[in-house]
């Protein structure tokens, strides 16, 4: 992020590789709330966000999580469908 009086600041955050919507949200307002009490800006002048490094997620997952995840995947695939038509 860069604010025209304060300069810039940035952060990284490690997550898991996803497709899901939500998950990148709530990563967001994470920073965004990081951003806003370190920086207090006045006068934001540009906001970039960067995915670099990704890659599979690694162990095996129990039934009930991995039926769970499927379900939710199929809200997503329903949520980008909805997304491209309107």
């Amino acid at each position: 992020m860069r604010d025209r009086n304060r300069g810039r600041w940035g952060i990284t955050r490690h997550i898991t590789r996803s497709d899901d919507s939500f998950l990148f949200l709530q990563e967001f307002q994470v920073l965004w709330s990081a951003m806003l009490a370190e920086l207090r800006p006045v006068e934001i002048k540009k906001i970039s966000v960067v995915f670099s490094d990704l890659a599979e997620e690694q162990g095996a997952m129990d039934l009930y999580t991995r039926l769970k995840e499927l379900r939710r995947a199929g809200v997503l695939a329903t949520l980008d469908s909805l997304n491209r038509k309107w």
